[in-house]
């Protein structure tokens, strides 16, 4: 049983959708039911811009080289060149989809095939 990829462009966030590693996950994490008001748009000023330097620059070339996923930047966090540009960064070691389901968070929420469940021995 295959499941049809959709471009990831047309799937809204809270979505169900099929990424490229074959997981069904929900976009950006599970966020409010619609039933209650649409938030507001933030203003232009209150927005983060990323600072790019030397070392950020190298940080995001590790990462995108290696293809990881980072908390940083699959929960579109606003301090990432703060972060990245004193040579650190968050890395999610099962892939970049999270089991948990916190509503403040924008990383694509799921159980990625079934794993991991973890079992103690004997």
């Amino acid at each position: 049983m295959t499941e049809e990829r959709i471009p990831l462009a047309a799937i809204d966030s809270g979505e169900k959708y099929v990424n490229e590693r074959g997981m069904r996950v929900i976009k950006d994490g599970i966020k409010a039911s619609s039933t209650e008001t649409a938030p507001l748009p933030k203003p232009d000023w209150l927005r983060m811009r990323i600072q790019s330097s030397p070392k950020f620059d190298a940080v995001r070339s590790i990462v995108h080289e290696h293809r990881l996923a980072t908390v940083c930047e699959e929960a579109k966090c606003p301090n990432i060149s703060e972060c990245w540009s004193a040579g650190t960064a968050t890395i999610m070691l099962m892939g970049d989809v999270c089991t948990r389901a916190c509503r403040f968070c924008s990383v694509n929420t799921g159980n990625p095939n079934g794993w991991p469940r973890w079992r103690r021995a004997g």
